[in-house]
């Protein structure tokens, strides 16, 4: 970055990367008694290339008292020179002599964002930003994705040991041209990445200083996602997080720091039997519980750091049908995670850091898909993943 005229600064960042992978394909079937499937592939790999090219150019001014201007603007283009090629489609060890060709999409990427910050006092100060993308892809169902958002932000100091935040985001997107390119695809289906959207997102932060060297912070944010004009597929959702940290420093030398979060996801999606119409609807809930805190020491040793975290994560989620088309609701699915780190820091000087630690790891899930389930209860499948549990 550089220093220009009337108080403004300059930033550039520029980037070129290549992305290869080569790695042999597994082969159609492992089993030597299906003469069907013994059958060599279109090619022994993807030899697959993609090259990246990015651009961020930021414009700072500060010339006007309590008023700091930002411009932003991004490019990111994605260059899947990847060779298409068809190959058998083959479902539950069986060849039906349909092939499939995976498509090596890229797309372009423009992003512009100007916002302006105000001090509006010494202890509040206003946040107000605008921002436009916009998106060409290529060998996607839309050829081009237009964004528009906007956000406001406030943050002020009520008191001495009272911070409070509040924040407001609105934004719509809009697909050009959605068609699928894949025939076997319902053309009413919308994949919720590409689909047409609107999103509002809402939020507050308070933060509680105490003690002089402990503080706590408690974060709401609530989101909604609206997908018009999505006859089927996902159609809207809701979202609400919760969050709560509390930072103490006990002497000197020991930091201690504690945290949960609650995340809880509604959503609704739509799919069709007939593959006319939208025939059955689906309600999804899904929610986690985090929770965890740790400890440091500085200096315990000359130079050196230690530490120890826990933590402790929590996942259900269950579907719910409202159509008789469809059956009884699905299972309730559930998983845990532990983690348990202990570290040491050693600063040897200003430019070299070494950190070692131990990693405790858990995790086990319910998952009614594949709950047991042995290798040899469908027969036409040879292989098969089980649930997943490991202590690492």
């Amino acid at each position: 970055g550089f220093n220009a005229f009337m108080e403004t600064r300059f930033r550039l960042h520029f980037n070129l990367g290549r992305m290869t992978q080569n790695q042999k394909f597994l082969p159609h079937t492992i089993n030597s008694n299906n003469v069907e499937l013994n059958t060599a592939l279109q090619q022994e790999s993807a030899s697959a290339k993609i090259d990246n090219v990015h651009l961020d150019l930021r414009a700072s001014n500060s010339e006007i008292d309590r008023l700091k201007l930002n411009a932003d603007i991004t490019y990111h283009e994605r260059k899947n020179k990847t060779p298409e090629a068809a190959f058998d489609y083959v479902k539950l060890d069986y060849a039906n002599g349909e092939t499939r060709k995976p498509l090596p999409y890229g797309f372009k990427k423009w992003t512009g964002m100007f916002s302006a910050i105000y001090q509006i006092s010494q202890f509040s100060k206003a946040d107000v930003g605008i921002r436009h993308d916009r998106v060409n892809r290529t060998l996607q169902d839309v050829k081009q994705n237009k964004e528009n958002s906007l956000y406001i932000k406030t943050r002020s100091r009520l008191s001495s040991n009272l911070d409070v935040g509040l924040k407001y985001t609105f934004s719509k997107r809009d697909a050009i041209s959605y068609k699928s390119i894949d025939s076997l695809q319902n053309p009413l289906l919308r994949k919720y990445y590409l689909a047409n959207r609107k999103r509002t997102l809402y939020g507050t932060e308070i933060s509680f200083y105490f003690f002089e060297s402990s503080s706590i912070d408690f974060n709401i944010d609530f989101g909604l996602d609206d997908y018009t004009n999505s006859m089927l597929g996902l159609t809207d959702s809701e979202e609400i997080n919760v969050e709560l940290q509390m930072n103490s420093s006990i002497t000197d030398s020991i930091n201690m720091f504690i945290f949960g979060s609650y995340e809880l996801l509604n959503s609704t999606q739509r799919g069709s039997q007939n593959e006319i119409t939208a025939d059955w609807k689906a309600e999804n809930e899904d929610s986690v519980l985090t929770l965890g805190g740790g400890l440091e020491v500085i200096e315990l040793f000359e130079n050196i750091n230690t530490g120890l975290q826990y933590t402790f994560s929590n996942t259900e989620g269950k579907t719910l049908f409202e159509s008789e088309l469809i059956g009884d609701d699905l299972p309730k699915y559930e998983s845990q995670y532990f983690n348990i780190s202990i570290y040491g820091i050693y600063h040897a000087n200003e430019n070299f850091t070494l950190k070692v630690a131990y990693i405790f790891e858990y995790y086990q899930e319910a998952n009614w898909q594949i709950d047991d389930i042995a290798s040899n209860t469908l027969s036409r499948i040879i292989s098969l993943v089980i649930s997943i549990n490991y202590v690492f």
